[in-house]
């Protein structure tokens, strides 16, 4: 099926959109299918951040396969260049494709959540953040899918204006969707911005600090795509010219398109740190299935021993003892050098 053509011959941005959101795509299954392949050959094992992030990959190819059947019947068009039936069509997969684009989203940043809580779990302020905030970001995720599938009565009247329907206020929705993108936004930042501040806590060199903030800073780009959904949604909603119809169901396509981009640059990038361990050999006895161990010096391994009393009640993460710089004397008063890091794993 090819994309459709204006009154004047243009297909707009439907090639175009189509070419890089399957390109993305098929990047995401790559990302996850090494991931898996990867953590089977390091660990012979998969936990459950990785089953929660192939889940984020289906829900992915299900909204694009909605957002392919979208632009083939026009949503790549202004609203007003198309006919009739093409507008009934392209609002239809709009509305129908909302919920699994807000489930991508979500799902996925659970999955980076607690990867993050297995790197640096042993910081407990930072484990209740990550838990805390990506709970915040769940129900406010499940409130978006209930207001949208319970604003309108039968739902098809949300792209049939002919049928009969009770409806609500449609800013119940639209409001809460854009909350839940903000959520989206800060929880890109944070989940960044705090990891770094602890890494350049950390006594190790200054290219393996610059390595680690590298992988993680990766989140940044998803920021960025989120906000520039958020500008084209409150665009939407508080400019008048593009709250009319005509206009607001063509910002709508933009924002889908931008929708998928995002989607399948969290899976992506939330990959990215476990194929890491591939390719850093760390000659430790149980840490090589831990994201940070295979950065971390394997000298520093050596303290983990002097830690074993702290770990007690944490066994089931790969964390990070973070301690302070400090200078220790030996028995000849001679300086000891100081570790800052220790890294356990499951016994």
């Amino acid at each position: 099926m090819k994309v459709p053509v204006d009154s004047t011959g243009h297909t707009g941005f439907g090639n175009t959109s189509l070419g890089i959101t399957w390109t993305l795509v098929a990047l995401a299954i790559i990302t996850v299918a090494a991931r898996f392949l990867i953590r089977k050959r390091s660990s012979n094992k998969w936990d459950s951040s990785d089953w929660i992030m192939l889940l984020a990959l289906v829900v992915q190819i299900i909204f694009q396969a909605m957002y392919m059947e979208l632009v083939w019947w026009g949503g790549s068009l202004p609203f007003d260049k198309i006919n009739a039936i093409q507008r009934l069509n392209t609002s239809k997969w709009g509305w129908i494709s909302a919920s699994p684009s807000i489930l991508t989203s979500c799902i996925a940043r659970i999955s980076i959540a607690i990867l993050l809580v297995r790197i640096f779990g042993v910081q407990k302020w930072l484990k209740r953040y990550l838990i805390s905030f990506t709970a915040l970001v769940t129900i406010m995720s499940l409130l978006s899918i209930i207001f949208l599938a319970a604003q309108c009565t039968p739902w098809s009247g949300l792209w049939n204006r002919t049928i009969k329907a009770k409806r609500w206020n449609p800013y119940i929705y639209a409001y809460t969707a854009l909350a839940t993108q903000f959520l989206y936004a800060i929880s890109d930042l944070t989940f960044v911005l705090w990891p770094v501040i602890i890494i350049f806590n950390l006594n190790m060199s200054a290219r393996r600090k610059g390595a680690i903030i590298g992988l993680i800073s990766l989140s940044l780009i998803t920021m960025g795509v989120v906000t520039l959904k958020i500008v084209m949604i409150l665009l939407r909603l508080t400019v008048p010219q593009a709250a009319t119809s005509i206009v607001a169901r063509y910002y709508q396509s933009i924002t889908n398109l931008v929708a998928s981009i995002e989607q399948s640059l969290v899976i992506i990038l939330g990959c990215v740190p476990t194929l890491k361990l591939h390719h850093i050999k760390v000659p430790t006895m149980h840490e090589v299935n831990s994201f940070m161990a295979s950065l971390v010096p394997t000298a520093l391994s050596s303290r983990s021993r002097q830690g074993s009393s702290h770990s007690s009640g944490t066994e089931n993460y790969q964390d990070l003892e973070l301690s302070h710089r400090v200078k220790a004397t030996d028995e000849e008063g001679g300086y000891i050098k100081p570790y800052s890091v220790t890294v356990k794993g499951r016994t």
